[in-house]
């Protein structure tokens, strides 16, 4: 049993290492999955913990100030034990595994602990996410699921990590496999060649440069012509036409002389290929007879190899030239899509990108013209219509007196971003209105002002409260006193910019915060936003007319203004404007008769 135990956790350690995350830097996507645990958790300290041997290691942290502290003390080490559930310790000085353990006696006097194991998909747990506290509490129901489902996330994290890594080893293998066949090929016996249809060299290894004493890619775009006696290329040039014309290989014993007038004899084989735009060409390789066997089997040695790790990567990976056409694809990737490989040779990388990235893909095509590197997303479609998400990163390769291309390697990231975005909304929006709760609102808006801050740009925060809510609500119901909230919702939402922060923040409560605005524009928003809830009560044939009442507070990005406080400040406005606009209507909006519209009233912005 004790041994069964020892190479468990000697698969489990295995299983760590292989991600090679341990004393790794920190990284965003980790630390911004730390605070919101912390965030929705409510616990002041929040970690992304990794048992090692004889460690814990925090790859993310909150409120603590060590980057590891002793296995022996871990509470992680007892959850990684059920990696299929939460572990939690409500009340640590109550618990007689915890009660004498130095992280509860003494700094940083945990009492609550709640760690969701980092199970991978063969059922390793590496380490957790933890939060934690030093005041005994309970987890809701609902925090609980958030937190497997941000340690899910987590794992995502490693796997796609796990996966860069595998195929940058891919691609270092291939471009290894790739000079290593450029170093046989220029230090090998063989002469090798490639010709056009008319005959023009368009490849020629060093070994042939050194046959004809002639200077590095000095045959380049040359006929036999060129560089042998007339007869001697009239026979090269012929045995190349029947190649072409039966279109199968040939092995041909050719004499050629060498600059000095000495006779050379080579066995050339010869033989008819297609690139991928479907031009002819023919490739020879003319040895020395008695050196024939041990050249032919280097060659398809290193060939077999490339192959080997082209076809078998399990990433996207394609060749393509600078005008976009894919000249070689990978099997995995194309099954992934739906297709075989010849299905998608030959056509341009463009006509499997979703309609709308398709204007885009020239802008692509140049960037990679000027820059070694790219990295970004494709939104690829499947035979069946399906939309992939591909994040890519391709290289550009020039190989002097031949065409640029593009080697491009990417993976499938639809179901992460699928998981990203299932969890912002589970976290952060209001289910009504699909603006920003009160949480999402507070962990934005702080961001964004320390960005202000930062790059000196002004703000200004606008708070809105409906008029009239609660006599729609008693006269027509609280389904249309919902109307009424989602209809400000629409105002907002088709108004502001994408980059500014919409919220509400309850009941019928809203704040925005606009962003890098001045005051000139502050006047056009007042201008602008009346008009646009003026325009929405001509449109609707609402039983209420939707009335507003804002406070504008402007955000001095040299001033230490929080965020809290911007928003008292703007509240306050607020509750100053809605008692002018009751002053300015009282003596001629009596209580309205039933078929009246309720809610009316002129916007004071």
């Amino acid at each position: 049993m004790e041994d069964e135990i020892l190479l468990k956790e000697k698969l489990r350690i295995a299983e760590l290492l292989s991600y090679q995350i341990l004393d790794t830097p920190s990284e965003k996507e980790y630390d911004d999955i730390t605070e919101l645990a912390s965030e929705i958790c409510e616990t002041p300290m929040a970690m992304v913990s990794l048992i090692d041997d004889d460690r814990q290691w925090f790859k993310s942290k909150v409120g603590l100030e060590a980057d590891a502290l002793p296995r022996a003390s871990a509470f992680c080490s007892h959850a990684i034990l059920q990696p299929n559930e939460i572990f939690l310790v409500e009340n640590a000085p109550d618990d007689a595994r915890f009660a004498a353990n130095p992280l509860v006696t003494g700094e940083p006097h945990i009492r609550f602990y709640a760690g969701a194991p980092l199970t991978t998909e063969s059922g390793e747990a590496l380490g957790t996410l933890c939060v934690v506290d030093d005041k005994p509490r309970q987890l809701t129901e609902k925090q609980k699921f958030a937190l497997s489902v941000l340690a899910r996330q987590v794992v995502a994290q490693l796997e796609l990590r796990r996966t860069i890594l595998q195929m940058q080893h891919v691609e270092a293998q291939r471009k290894e496999s790739e000079e290593r066949f450029k170093a046989f090929m220029n230090n090998s016996p063989a002469v090798a060649y490639m010709k056009d249809e008319a005959g023009r060299l368009v490849y020629t290894n060093k070994v042939f440069e050194r046959q004809f004493n002639i200077e590095e890619n000095g045959l380049l775009g040359k006929t036999d012509f060129d560089y042998l006696p007339d007869d001697v290329a009239a026979v090269a040039r012929k045995n190349d036409a029947l190649v072409l014309s039966k279109w199968e290989p040939a092995e041909i014993i050719e004499n050629v002389p060498t600059p000095d007038g000495s006779a050379s004899h080579w066995l050339s084989l010869k033989f008819p290929f297609l690139d991928g735009r479907g031009r002819k060409f023919v490739g020879g390789v003319s040895l020395d007879i008695t050196a024939r066997t041990l050249a032919e089997e280097k060659l398809n040695e290193s060939e077999r190899r490339y192959r080997h790790l082209f076809e078998l990567s399990p990433g996207f990976i394609n060749v393509h030239g600078l005008d976009g056409v894919i000249t070689s694809v990978n099997e995995a990737a194309a099954n992934a899509l739906g297709y075989q490989p010849a299905e998608i040779v030959g056509k341009s990388l463009a006509d499997f990108l979703i309609p709308a990235a398709r204007r885009f893909f020239k802008d692509y095509l140049q960037r990679m013209s000027k820059s070694d590197l790219e990295e970004g997303i494709f939104y690829l479609l499947s035979k069946t219509g399906e939309v992939r998400i591909w994040q890519y990163r391709n290289r550009l390769f020039k190989e002097g007196g031949a065409a640029d291309y593009v080697l491009g390697c990417a993976q499938d990231v639809t179901d992460l971003q699928r998981v990203q975005e299932e969890l912002r909304s589970l976290t952060l929006t209001d289910d009504l209105t699909s603006l920003y709760n009160r949480r999402g609102f507070f962990a934005l808006a702080g961001q964004a002002l320390r960005y202000a801050r930062r790059t000196n740009k002004n703000c200004i925060l606008i708070y809105a409260d409906l008029d009239n809510l609660k006599l729609v609500n008693d006269r027509f119901g609280h389904e249309t006193g919902s109307q009424m909230i989602v209809d400000a919702s629409t105002v907002f939402r088709s108004f502001f910019r994408d980059s500014d922060i919409a919220a509400r923040l309850g009941g019928d409560e809203f704040v925005i915060l606009v962003q890098d605005i001045s005051e000139a524009g502050t006047e056009v928003i007042k201008d602008r936003l009346q008009a646009k809830i003026e325009d929405l009560n001509l449109k609707n044939s609402r039983s209420y007319s939707l009335s507003i009442s804002f406070g504008i507070a402007r955000f001095d990005p040299k001033s230490a203004m929080s965020i809290e406080e911007l928003v008292a400040e703007a509240d306050r406005l607020m509750y100053l404007q809605k008692q002018l606009k009751k002053s300015s209507t009282a003596d001629r909006q009596a209580v309205p008769t039933p078929d009246e519209k309720l809610g009316g009233g002129k916007n004071l912005v």
